[in-house]
């Protein structure tokens, strides 16, 4: 059994929300802090903050909040994900020094664990989230540079990247997808296809086969068909590692 911690926010939330109903053999678990971004995860880390909620499948587990640190000395993760906050994604002057101090104390408490960075996405191009404002407020802006600082930062750092980003935007060239249904409020995935298409693409990252029986509640088959078709594209021309 593969053992994931995702340290993130509300969109590692989504991302891993469905995956162990889809591939019971992974086990893994979300850090939460709202919107929190790399610069915070580093300071939290130096402070040892009890400020994280230790979730799985997007439900926090017991009713303390803990720190990253303890976390960490949980289990012996056999990867953990990180990622920086959506609206700072696509900047990369955010993630420096950061990265580096997170990625240091990692290694030197979870030596075994083999680390991912993870690709969020851009907003849906109505989105009136205040942070969007970063990028003129147009999503094809947001998604390239958030493509662009993510795979610079991915090379630098030596670690492979998990494309969500890239899955979704080429969900959202399909009709099906145009209408928003992809997102819940402009952002955060809806949970009849977003996060459904997000964790099919983490279990096939992560080498599993996904169960094809797993339908998220009120979703269309039509739609998760075509999810389904597009992930299979997507990892025949080498989007998945």
């Amino acid at each position: 059994m593969k053992k994931i911690l995702v340290l993130a926010n509300s969109f590692g939330e989504d991302c891993t929300a469905y995956v162990q109903s889809l591939a019971p053999d992974l086990f893994v678990r979300n850090l939460y802090v709202p919107a929190c971004s790399l610069e915070q995860h580093s300071r939290f880390i130096e402070e040892g903050a009890e400020v994280y909620q230790y979730q799985e499948n997007a439900v926090m587990i017991g009713e303390k909040t803990i720190s990253a640190n303890e976390a960490f000395a949980l289990e012996p993760w056999d990867h953990i994900v990180l990622q920086q906050a959506s609206f700072l994604a696509g900047k990369y002057s955010s993630f420096y020094p950061y990265l580096t101090e997170i990625i240091s104390y990692i290694k030197s408490v979870c030596p075994q664990a083999k680390l991912v960075f993870h690709q969020t996405w851009a907003y849906e191009k109505n989105s009136p989230h205040e942070m969007f404002s970063l990028y003129g407020r147009d999503a094809s802006v947001m998604f390239r540079r958030i493509k662009s600082a993510c795979a610079r930062v991915a090379a630098e750092n030596g670690l492979p990247l998990l494309r969500t980003g890239e899955f979704l935007q080429r969900l959202r060239r399909y009709k099906l997808f145009r209408d928003g249904s992809l997102c819940r409020d402009t952002y955060h995935l809806s949970t009849e296809y977003g996060r459904y298409a997000a964790a099919l693409l983490f279990v096939r990252f992560f080498g599993e086969e996904y169960d094809k029986d797993f339908l998220p509640e009120n979703a269309r088959e039509e739609k998760i068909g075509k999810i389904r078709e597009v992930l299979a594209q997507f990892e025949k021309d080498g989007c998945i590692l």
